[in-house]
């Protein structure tokens, strides 16, 4: 009697088990997605800053402008692939 009760219990907490690990990893599938998604998105950005910056004729404050622009957004995908590896 208490060795059905036993296993029993042991496959509840197996499927609590599963469930919570499922659960869990469909979250850190998500957040790779969106951490990969962010990551594309500031290339773009900041490719379409130095196209505009060689497109336009600009003064030393536009370029220096541009330059903080690109570097922002290199240092903000660096960090977003830092937490990517990190997952």
């Amino acid at each position: 009697m208490e060795t059905i009760d036993k296993n029993e219990l042991k496959k509840e907490i197996t499927d609590e088990v599963r469930e919570e690990l499922t659960r869990s990893s469909g979250k850190l599938i998500t957040r790779r997605i969106l951490l990969a998604l962010a990551i594309i998105i500031f290339e773009l950005l900041l490719w379409a800053v130095v196209t505009a910056a060689v497109v336009q004729d600009t003064s030393i404050g536009d370029g220096l402008f541009a330059c903080f622009c690109a570097c922002y957004f290199r240092g903000a995908q660096a960090w977003f692939i830092f937490m990517f590896k990190g997952d």
